[in-house]
């Protein structure tokens, strides 16, 4: 899966505020999502994108749009 690196990190951000308004740990996030623990720490941390299939995922994990997740 392509995984691309964020120029504009709105990402990351959203991603990790979506988490914690829940309440989520990124261990307890990725046992909801079957999305591995390496993967949320790459995106938060390092910055990278996901692709479309986790995208997919975590946007309807969320209830929100891929472009909100992603910033646009």
């Amino acid at each position: 899966m392509k995984q691309v690196v964020s120029k504009n990190r709105k990402f990351h951000r959203n991603l990790k505020r979506l988490r914690k308004k829940q309440n989520l740990s990124v261990k307890e996030l990725s046992k909801e999502t079957g999305i591995p623990v390496s993967r949320f720490e790459m995106w938060e941390h390092f910055h990278v994108e996901p692709g479309t299939f986790y995208l997919s995922k975590l946007a309807n994990y969320f209830d929100v749009s891929k472009e909100m997740l992603q910033g646009k």
